[in-house]
């Protein structure tokens, strides 16, 4: 993975957790940008686009969970990590629900922090591509490709745009060849 051009942003109000992240994620080519809380947080997903979040539980002045929630706002295609020293069940189903990938319990090693970071982000290439072929096999097979201008193809051109949303098959039917105008 090209990790050099990737952001991540870091959301955490113990230094020395801070220090650890950046340095480990700044070793493997990650631009790290951090946070001290939930508010700080939010200015650096709506101005610095980064790619993952790496997200702290219980912060002052906004939560993880509510940091998440305001996060996936802004950011929908951010992938997300929520760290914390007090986890619970409970809160993984939570911030699963919300649209974190993981859940990763303090103390953590930088082997399985690495493999979480790599995960997230090759997930989120992955559905990046996705959103690419759909988009260009959209294109591939839209009306606009398909050639005819007679009256009789007009008008199977505006059946066909009536229905295409509707989700129900059709079949369109017709002499083969090509036609006369």
């Amino acid at each position: 993975m090209n990790s050099h051009k990737l952001k991540i942003a870091v959301a955490e109000d113990d230094p020395s957790i801070v220090k650890i992240l950046r340095d480990r994620l700044a070793a493997q080519g990650f631009q790290v940008l951090t946070a001290r809380d939930g508010p700080e947080c939010l200015e650096l997903v709506h101005h610095e686009n980064p790619s993952l979040l790496i997200l702290d539980l219980q912060m002052p002045g906004l939560s993880g969970m509510e940091l998440l929630g305001r996060a996936r706002q802004l950011r929908p295609d951010a992938q997300v990590i929520m760290a914390t020293a007090y986890s619970t069940v409970e809160d993984a189903v939570a911030a699963m629900r919300l649209g974190a990938l993981d859940f990763i319990p303090k103390p953590f090693t930088p082997e399985h922090l690495l493999a979480v970071v790599e995960r997230a982000l090759t997930e989120q290439v992955l559905r990046e591509e996705n959103r690419s072929l759909r988009s260009q096999l959209s294109r591939s097979f839209s009306l606009d490709n398909i050639i005819g201008c007679s009256p009789a193809m007009s008008g199977v051109f505006e059946a066909v745009r009536r229905v295409s949303d509707s989700g129900i098959n059709v079949l369109v039917t017709g002499a083969s060849g090509p036609g006369t105008a």
